[in-house]
């Protein structure tokens, strides 16, 4: 149960409470409990995923039941995890729009050698395991929990090719998506879609970043039948290209018709101060379009009609009241 372990005590203390997200690990705040004459049997201390189970815990009693609790072989992620997703789900019901955020982080595990479950990530000697978890926030912010903890390891290193002839030859690209490690953004989608199903009335859009900006990705939530969740994903590849209307490859890329699209409304954002820098208020241009996307070869789909968002951040000359 490497990742249970790694998320220690916290977790178990998430429900109905307000959530943090953290670089390492998922954690939650929690209050005192009350023996009822006054006296406090326990302290949970405020949450920090720098600290160690005894700190989080006190008196030590409550730290030897953390640790039984981790040891017990019928604890598992999953079983801690299924409660929590249930009470998303109720949580999700009462938004008309949730967005479910997904991106990778590491735990770093190099100082426990004889440690099972983890793996290298760019040297032999490292131990790593990968999450990829689902998080659920409204609109406005409120962050209603995580509700996937999708995880890996490398059983071996991954290797630079130098030449596109050991890159043809890598067994890596001749793998089913599935067999990759960019599986976990399909995942994570088919987890938003899980939540999506569970909440009809509730709007769904789970988003991605660059990592998310590959053709499987949009394809298997075309081919997705029924209620689904939407996507929205930061473009990376610039060259993709586009069909006319036609039907045809257009000679115009993708980032091309982004830059050609008319801005239609002009929004401002703040962004709080912050490496040495005061709190500022941006203007910001948003454009929006629709599309045919032209897919690869390989594929045998049909043609995908995707929508097109760009946000540009204002010059200077053009900001006012001196912001």
């Amino acid at each position: 149960m490497p990742c249970f372990t790694a998320m220690r005590a916290e977790i178990a203390q998430m429900s109905g409470s307000a959530f943090a997200v953290t670089h390492h690990a998922f954690s939650s705040g929690a209050g005192r409990t009350s023996d009822g004459n006054g006296s406090h049997a326990s302290t949970l201390k405020s949450p920090s995923y720098t600290k160690s189970v005894s700190w989080q815990h006190y008196p030590w009693s409550e730290t030897k039941a953390a640790y039984r609790c981790f040891s017990n072989d019928k604890v598992s992620a999953n079983k801690i995890m299924t409660p929590h997703k249930e009470n998303i789900t109720e949580r999700a019901q009462q938004f008309k729009r949730v967005l479910v955020l997904q991106d990778t982080t590491e735990l770093n595990y190099s100082g426990q050698k004889e440690k099972q479950g983890v793996g290298p990530k760019k040297h032999k000697d490292e131990r790593n395991l990968f999450l990829h978890p689902q998080l659920v926030i409204s609109e406005s912010g409120v962050c209603l929990g995580v509700y996937d903890d999708y995880q890996w390891f490398r059983d071996e290193l991954k290797t630079s090719k130098n030449t596109r002839q050991e890159i043809c030859n890598d067994l890596l690209h001749k793998k089913h998506v599935s067999e990759k490690e960019t599986w976990r953004w399909v995942e994570g989608y088919n987890k938003a879609t899980e939540l999506a199903r569970q909440c009809p009335d509730t709007h769904v859009l789970s988003i991605s970043d660059r990592e998310g900006d590959f053709y499987d990705l949009f394809e298997r939530a075309a081919q997705t039948p029924g209620i689904k969740a939407d996507w929205l994903v930061r473009m990376k590849f610039n060259n993709r290209a586009t069909l006319n209307i036609n039907g045809k490859r257009d000679h115009r890329l993708l980032h091309e018709r982004i830059m050609e699209i008319t801005p239609q409304q002009l929004v401002e954002f703040t962004i709080p101060d912050g490496r040495g820098q005061q709190a500022r208020t941006l203007p910001d241009m948003l454009s929006s379009d629709a599309g045919p996307l032209s897919y690869p070869l390989i594929y045998s789909s049909k043609v995908m009609i995707i929508s097109l968002f760009d946000s540009t951040v204002m010059p200077d000359k053009y900001r006012h009241n001196g912001k």
